[in-house]
């Protein structure tokens, strides 16, 4: 999944339900938005996500828009709001 292309976040996960991330390339939106290795996204704009596809797809459809997360962090599995810019880089 390269960083550089449209609807992408930049991210290899661990799982695709819940979508852990696995990775994080430098420069991706994942990586510029704070998110972080073992993080789980759980929703994007307040709708379930039920894998990385999903999400990707949706960044891809709204271009330049940003998009609000719920991610869980790893470490404290305390939830938190991530806006990501719909656009890459």
């Amino acid at each position: 999944q390269c960083e550089g292309a449209p609807g992408r976040l930049g991210v290899e996960v661990f799982n695709e339900r819940p979508a852990t991330l696995a990775l994080v390339h430098v420069g991706g939106l994942a990586h510029r938005s704070g998110l972080k290795l073992g993080d789980e996204i759980l929703k994007a704009d307040g709708r379930t996500i039920t894998d990385i596809e999903q999400l990707e797809q949706m960044l891809a459809q709204r271009p330049g828009r940003p998009i609000e997360l719920t991610v869980e962090n790893a470490t404290t599995g305390t939830p938190r709001r991530v806006p990501v810019s719909g656009k890459s880089r």
